[in-house]
């Protein structure tokens, strides 16, 4: 998540307005789910990975490992489906039974999954490619909560405190050869999972203490270097999200 954040920041398209990254996002998704048969499916999928990685200058590798957790969640989806569950009466007592399904539910599953990996490639463009600030001030001016999304900054920044002592804790232990062995590797995880929440606690408690000292009144305000949204690009997106819905109509 840390680097998902960081290729967000030193991205090219950091500057780009969040709102057409959003519109984008959210047709192609649209397109996805109401339109593109399986082929169009993997029409999205080029083209949202083209985007991400040519367009916006997101390395090949770090595009592919972000997809990697979602892809594995939707392989063992799809090979569920495969499988059909059921129940068989004997004469020495009842089963538990597996069988594999129709073909033509088998093609069903097969394309629930290239649907699926469509929508996550345009999720993981938009956040490849947009810091979470960015989204929480677009956010805030659509008419969420300002404490709806205050509470979400917050609980992301303390995420990030926590990752960041389980990184400098476990650093520390491998450099005193905290995992030579397997029982020194035990201990170590013990003891580094014992620390981790009360070191956490108190970085988040020094944060508060710190925003208080600036004169936090309840809001986060936050800085915003990217530019002002135009109405001839998110023309531009609405124009091409229809052609790519026609697109994929016709491929099916």
């Amino acid at each position: 998540m840390r680097q998902l954040d960081s290729v967000a920041w030193t991205g090219r398209w950091k500057r780009r307005p969040a709102a057409e990254k959003l519109c984008l996002c959210l047709g192609v998704m649209t397109v996805s789910l109401a339109v593109a048969g399986p082929g169009g499916q993997v029409l999205i999928f080029a083209l949202m990975a083209l985007l991400t990685v040519g367009l916006a200058g997101v390395p090949f590798w770090t595009w592919l490992r972000a997809l990697l957790l979602p892809a594995g969640f939707l392989v063992l989806g799809v090979l569920t489906l495969f499988v059909s569950v059921g129940w068989a009466e004997g004469e020495a007592g009842g089963g538990v039974t597996l069988a594999l399904v129709p073909p033509t539910d088998r093609e069903a599953a097969v394309f629930v999954g290239l649907r699926s990996a469509a929508c996550v490639s345009a999720l993981v463009f938009l956040a490849l490619t947009t810091p979470l600030p960015a989204l929480m001030t677009l956010l805030r001016r659509l008419g969420v909560p300002r404490d709806v999304a205050d509470v979400a900054l917050l609980m992301f920044r303390f995420l990030w405190l926590l990752f960041h002592c389980l990184e400098t804790g476990r650093r520390s232990q491998t450099a005193r050869l905290g995992y030579a062995s397997r029982s020194r590797w035990l201990r170590s995880s013990a003891l580094l999972a014992a620390g981790l929440l009360p070191r956490a606690l108190d970085r988040g408690t020094r944060m508060d203490a710190g925003l208080r000292a600036r004169g936090y009144d309840g809001s986060l305000a936050t800085l915003s270097s990217e530019e002002r949204p135009s109405l001839l690009r998110l023309g531009g997106i609405a124009g091409g999200v229809l052609v790519l819905g026609g697109v994929t109509a016709w491929i099916g």
